[in-house]
């Protein structure tokens, strides 16, 4: 190697230990050892500390054990060893590989699988050869670990793997480099490797031969596969022969279940039940929020704060005077309840129902200080005013209509709107049209 020409020649220890990236030799005294620390600056090795110790110890979680360097093999020719060849550690979600990139410079490449194999992390850094007594020779870079030979075997104590060094589970191996797959960006199932192309897109091999070009794969399990594009839901088999064909109008997913509007039906897929091929995004937050709650009693809101998480104490109940011309009898919040809660973070629903000779109007609500500002959304007309789904019906006279920036106030255009689901609404017109509507308020008549 490069570094070859400019060896350390050690030759008065006995002993050689890894503790996290340092390199520790010792030389047995009368009395305990004397121990010496070392780093390298270039090619040469400096002993910066050396002190009179009573044992070998392990000074950091994942330590490895004291070497016997009488014990190495001599004439070690690392560049000779790993010509070719991948220091290979193989587990279910984790491959890790050690190489050399020239005669002086070692790799070590991560591998994980996630939903497929991605590179985790990729670093290089220069090794060192070390002479010591009777021509013993170590291996040693200060950022990946140490190579020796014994008993005509290559061993190491690469600090990627410390944490697993004493886990006879995991196995180690030396391969040549053809042998070992450290390609990215694919997984396996039973007899077929799926391959990313673009974004959600898997080629689909069985052995060397493609079985399927082009498959935007969403879910998947050891019996069918489901993929998903901008007209079709399609279920493969275990071979992935196609099952079904559904051509939708519309389509909701989420990380629990899928539901697809399909002709005049709503068909239910629970994706619980599979593993998915994309990257769930679920946010996290952190920190401390204030907790609001507003409460209806006898026609007025008090407001109370619950800090105890910032500052250890709940207010006592403010009352919030309402500002308002209008006349009513009674209101309650849009959730039709006498209580809402809120936080700082989630903001609330700033609208209530306003209750006049039992008809019912919906007003916005302007809080600032100890004052709530009314603002006429829709007049007190109205049988009835609720949420189904997050948008607020009105119903009058048994003639129902969604508000929303497009609503006129005469126009009443349906005679039922029911609950379906989380995802879909179904609803019938006064022309005795029905059909679904999705969570954007969009309305799909039945064909």
């Amino acid at each position: 190697m490069n570094a070859q020409n400019k060896v350390t020649d050690i030759t008065n220890y006995d002993y050689c230990q890894v503790n996290s990236n340092m390199l520790y030799f010792y030389k047995i005294e009368k009395k305990g050892f004397t121990q010496s620390r070392g780093y390298f600056s270039g090619n040469r090795l400096h002993i910066y500390a050396t002190e009179k110790v009573d044992s070998i110890d392990k000074k950091y979680y994942g330590s490895m054990n004291q070497i016997k360097l009488s014990d190495l093999n001599s004439d070690f020719d690392l560049s000779k060893e790993f010509s070719e060849k991948v220091y290979f550690v193989n587990q279910p979600n984790l491959k890790q590989f050690y190489f050399l990139k020239n005669d002086s410079v070692l790799v070590c490449k991560v591998i994980r699988k996630n939903k497929v194999w991605e590179v985790e992390n990729e670093k290089e850094d220069e090794i060192h050869k070390i002479i010591m007594a009777n021509n013993k020779i170590i291996y040693w870079s200060s950022q990946l670990g140490l190579i020796y030979k014994k008993d005509n075997e290559i061993k190491t104590s690469f600090l990627g793997l410390q944490s697993y060094y004493n886990d006879k589970s995991v196995a180690f191996s030396i391969k040549d480099k053809d042998a070992v797959n450290m390609k990215t960006g694919y997984f396996e199932i039973g007899k077929y490797t799926l391959k990313i192309k673009k974004g959600e897109n898997y080629a689909v091999f069985k052995g060397n031969q493609k079985i399927l070009d082009d498959l935007p794969l969403k879910y998947y399990d050891d019996k069918h596969f489901i993929t998903i594009d901008d007209k079709t839901v399609k279920f493969y088999n275990s071979d992935f022969v196609l099952d079904s064909t559904f051509t939708y109008r519309d389509i909701y997913q989420d990380d629990q279940n899928i539901e697809i509007l399909t002709e005049n039906q709503i068909k239910k897929i629970d994706t619980r039940l599979f593993a998915t091929a994309f990257d769930i995004y679920i946010p996290f937050g952190c920190g401390t929020v204030t907790n609001y709650s507003l409460s209806i009693k006898r026609n007025r809101i008090r407001e109370i704060v619950n800090a105890e998480m910032t500052y250890g104490y709940t207010s006592q109940p403010k009352n919030i005077f309402i500002d308002s011309k209008i006349k009513f009898d009674s209101l309650l919040f849009v959730s039709r309840r006498k209580t809402m809660d809120y936080s700082v973070n989630g903001g609330f629903d700033d609208r209530v129902i306003l209750i006049k000779n039992k008809k019912e109007g919906l007003y916005s609500f302007n809080q600032k200080n100890d004052t709530i500002t009314l603002k006429e959304i829709v007049p007190i007309k109205y049988n009835k005013i609720y949420l189904l789904n997050g948008f607020v019906i009105l119903n009058k006279s048994n003639q129902m209509d969604f508000y929303d920036k497009d609503f006129k106030v005469n126009t009443m255009r349906f005679t039922s709107i029911d609950f379906f689901s989380y995802n879909y609404i179904r609803y019938k017109k006064r022309n005795r049209t029905e059909g679904w509507m999705n969570k954007k308020g969009i309305l799909f008549d039945d064909l």
